[in-house]
C-alpha cells in the first residue's frame, strides 16, 4: 500500500522521491532492528515483559 501512494506522499510532504524512499528504507530498517532486539528477549522472558 505504500508504493502506490508514493507520488502522492512526495507531493503532500513537499519532498522529492528520494526523501520518500529514505522513509521507506528507515521503516524497514527499524522493523528489522526491532525484530532482532525483541525476538530473543521474547523467547527468553515471554512476550509481555519486553514489549512493556
Amino acid at each position: 500500500m505504500y508504493l502506490p501512494g508514493f507520488p502522492a506522499t512526495a507531493r503532500e510532504l513537499l519532498t522529492h522521491a528520494s526523501g520518500v524512499q529514505l522513509a521507506l528504507t528507515a521503516s524497514f530498517f527499524g522493523q528489522a532492528v526491532g525484530q532482532l532486539a525483541l525476538g530473543p528477549l521474547s523467547d527468553r522472558y515471554g512476550r509481555r515483559k519486553p514489549i512493556l
